[in-house]
């Protein structure tokens, strides 16, 4: 079975070291790597090739909207999903046309993350 790379862009260094040991607690999942900015995405989307990034929308830096449009152009196999606070209609919807193929709030539970990894490797819009 092949495993589903995974990404994770988020300021918060502590947020970063959750999700590392959630996701490669995960069947199926790897971490290949956690970045506290948007500004070396592409490099490193490039270096571990994951399936799926899962970004913060506020960071300091690189405009994140702007790495998910840039993602979206160069690697179209690698699709984004918005973890972000910010979770009005209007967010996603910008995220949406960016070219993120999911969007979860951070105030949903671990497990709706999970979810969305799985549903947008597989293919699925996830929105929630």
């Amino acid at each position: 079975m092949n495993r589903v790379k995974v990404l994770y862009v988020d300021d918060n260094p502590d947020l970063g070291r959750l999700y590392r040991v959630v996701i490669n607690g995960q069947k199926g999942m790897e971490c290949v790597g956690c970045l506290e900015a948007a500004d070396h995405l592409i490099s490193e989307v490039e270096r571990t090739r994951p399936d799926v990034v899962l970004i913060d929308l506020t960071m300091p830096g690189r405009d994140p909207l702007d790495a998910i449009r840039e993602l979206a152009r160069s690697f179209p196999d690698t699709r984004a999903i918005v973890f972000s606070g910010l979770d009005d209609a209007a967010t996603v919807d910008r995220a949406v046309e960016a070219g993120a193929w999911g969007y979860v709030s951070k105030s949903r539970e671990i497990h709706d993350v999970v979810d969305a990894i799985r549903r947008v490797s597989s293919g699925e819009v996830s929105l929630s």
